[in-house]
């Protein structure tokens, strides 16, 4: 059966800039295209325009499209984001996919855009033909521009430190490090736009230690006398002059592994080494007080009563959620409702993370409280109700939806705490930072009784590798056995929040908060 095109005459010149790409013709010819290799995928001449209102097709967790330009120019769209692939055949070996890289929205976006794809996957189909196989390069070999003798080699008087950290770029986006990584990266290289030029290897430990003192000073002289003068003040440009060296010190590192061949002299010393002065950055261990300690004011009731007033539906059981299971922003915002198992029982549902920080290595199961249940119902009844007005979102499927800019049903992807005060956006200081709901669930665990290593388990924090203990590297709580613990935790939460399930299954705070009762020792 050929592949299904589509014109520029007819979906992408039709469909204005507010409007989703719809490819619903092809979904029936698609929908099985992983299972059956000869179903073609549908095709269409790519364009920045018509990749940028490209969203998966409901249903599917991931939708492809081939480029009607370049063979085997392919795109695939799944809840992270949108990227390049080039399928080709390697003479002698088969049929490979290597990946190109994410796609770039606008020209000066970290990622490829359209025309950079189809020039790679040029690129790649000679490299293929000839017998290379793309996939098993997973580092860059080539040298950044203007840096070398021409041919190839390594010149240490041209290879500046704007290549190094381009090179270091490179690296990132060859390993699938995340967007915020790379727009790290590219900020804290604009931030040493001063040493761009420098020969890399002419670097002193003096020039880096005058940088760093120079990058701190810039941003303390822009920070306004308020906060310079306040509790934490003295920290302010320490982070900046920090990640800014660390990235420098982390490109002189690669290049010297990964250069090696072309080069890069590997007794040369990175001037950026151990014992070099980096500032004190303050450790965050901000959390909700629950009153546990003299003279410490219950902040539960306040915040919980702030999400009501300040948030929207949706937002509001992302914080609540949160609350009650420890999870991340961005992993809390992703979840699925085929993800979640028995959600109607409160004696056996749990939830299921595919993919949380540290890779799909990490992913585990956690059981769900009752006081998290009642959240994910009540989100659930919301849902089904919008469904009556809105049919698409029966086939919705994530537990916290929202409209793109495109108009197309895609998730939340991340949750702050700004609000707005007369006209400016500034952090809300009851709520807090989304992470300080992870540290209160870690607290109402201790302080409910639960052994370390099961809080651990239902943090999903890595479990030391040395200990005088042999049996800490092979222990691993079952999902089961740590479910009690769980509830008590939540139990806690709730009797010093004066939070309590309605007739009607909703958890609601009652007016008056009765004072904290004695700690409940998990079993």
């Amino acid at each position: 059966m050929p592949a299904k095109k589509i014109t520029p005459n007819s979906a992408v010149e039709k469909n204005s800039i507010a409007q989703p790409m719809d490819f619903s013709v092809t979904a029936s010819a698609t929908a099985t295209a992983d299972v059956t290799p000869n179903l073609p995928l549908p095709t269409f001449e790519f364009t920045q325009d018509a990749l940028r209102r490209l969203f998966q097709r409901p249903g599917e967790a991931q939708s492809s499209w081939f480029d009607a330009k370049v063979k085997g120019l392919r795109i695939v769209v799944g809840a992270k984001g949108k990227t390049f692939y080039f399928e080709h055949r390697v003479a002698g070996i088969g049929r490979r996919k290597p990946k190109i890289g994410r796609f770039a929205p606008e020209p000066g976006s970290p990622g490829w855009t359209v025309e950079k794809a189809r020039k790679r996957s040029r690129e790649l189909e000679v490299m293929m033909d000839r017998g290379d196989d793309p996939t098993l390069i997973v580092e860059p070999e080539t040298m950044p521009e203007s840096s070398g003798n021409g041919d190839g080699t390594f010149d240490r008087d041209k290879f500046s430190v704007k290549n190094a950290l381009d090179f270091l770029a490179q690296w990132f986006e060859t390993n699938d490090k995340s967007d915020k990584t790379i727009k790290k990266l590219q900020s804290d290289t604009n931030t040493v736009k001063p040493i761009w030029k420098r020969p890399l290897l002419s670097l002193t430990k003096l020039e880096c230690h005058k940088l760093h003192k120079h990058i701190r000073d810039k941003v303390r002289g822009k920070a306004n006398a308020d906060a310079l003068a306040g509790e934490y003040g003295h920290f302010i440009g320490n982070y900046a002059a920090n990640s800014a060296l660390t990235h420098l010190q982390l490109a002189f590192n690669k290049c010297q592994y990964w250069l090696e061949e072309k080069g890069f002299p590997q007794d040369a010393l990175n001037p950026i080494r151990k014992g070099f002065p980096w500032y004190p950055e303050r450790s965050n261990r901000d959390r909700i007080k629950m009153g546990g300690k003299p003279h410490e004011k219950n902040q539960l009731p306040e915040w919980w009563d702030e999400t009501e007033r300040t948030l929207n539906a949706v937002e509001k059981m992302i914080w609540r959620l949160s609350l009650f299971t420890g999870f991340r922003n961005r992993d809390c915002c992703k979840i699925r409702w085929d993800e979640i198992k028995n959600i109607d029982d409160d004696t056996t549902a749990t939830m299921f993370r595919p993919e949380p920080k540290g890779g799909k290595h990490r992913a585990f199961h956690v059981p769900l409280s009752t006081a998290a249940l009642a959240i994910l119902r009540e989100r659930r009844e919301a849902q089904d109700k919008a469904a009556e007005k809105n049919p698409t979102m029966r086939k919705c499927p994530w537990v916290f939806p929202t409209y793109s800019k495109a108009g197309m049903l895609t998730r939340v992807e991340v949750v702050d705490n700004q609000e707005t005060v007369n006209g400016k956006k500034t952090p809300n200081k009851i709520l807090g930072k989304h992470h300080n709901l992870r540290r209160t669930f870690e607290t109402a665990l201790k302080h409910s009784g639960v052994e370390k290593q099961d809080r651990q388990a239902l943090m999903n924090h890595k479990y030391a590798v040395k200990s005088s203990d042999v049996h800490d590297g092979y222990d691993e709580p079952d999902t089961e056995f740590v479910r009690s613990k769980t509830q008590a935790a939540a139990d806690f939460i709730m009797q010093r929040g004066g939070l309590s399930i309605d007739e009607h299954g909703k958890l609601v705070r009652k007016v008056d908060t009765q004072p904290p009762q004695p700690l409940r020792i998990a079993s």
